[in-house]
């Protein structure tokens, strides 16, 4: 599936946080080539809170696993800010276990996406919330 690019993915922000630096380029590289170009990116939690200090969001994409602060960490963290608490929140991971994905949506993730990236099935779990 490719979402065509048009004005609205243009102004549309997204922040990445992965702490594969492998995984995150090639989700940047998917979104890029699917017509977003306002992306953020982050190598762990801690990053991609400093980077909602000054930059409003449309959609974080975060990695379940990442050091300092994980997925689930940066996931509660924003649902307890007023404005972020209804951001929608993509995570993805190798861990596909029915725990991994239940503590997620606990935790106000919107959307779980398997790794390996596969581009199709990421821009078709994005295009709910994007």
């Amino acid at each position: 599936m490719k979402i065509a690019a048009n004005k609205e993915n243009h102004e549309f922000h997204i922040l990445i946080a992965d702490s594969s630096t492998v995984d995150l380029f090639l989700m940047e590289w998917i979104l890029r080539r699917a017509g977003y170009n306002q992306l953020l990116l982050a190598d762990n939690g801690f990053h991609a809170l400093s980077l909602l200090k000054s930059n409003p969001i449309d959609l974080l994409i975060t990695e379940l696993d990442m050091p300092y602060l994980s997925g689930i960490g940066l996931s509660l963290e924003l649902r307890n800010q007023p404005d972020y608490n209804s951001l929608p929140i993509i995570m993805v991971s190798s861990d596909q276990d029915k725990d991994s994905i239940r503590e997620a949506k606990e935790c106000g993730v919107s959307h779980f996406v398997s790794k390996p990236i596969n581009q199709e099935c990421f821009l078709t779990g994005l295009s709910a919330y994007i």
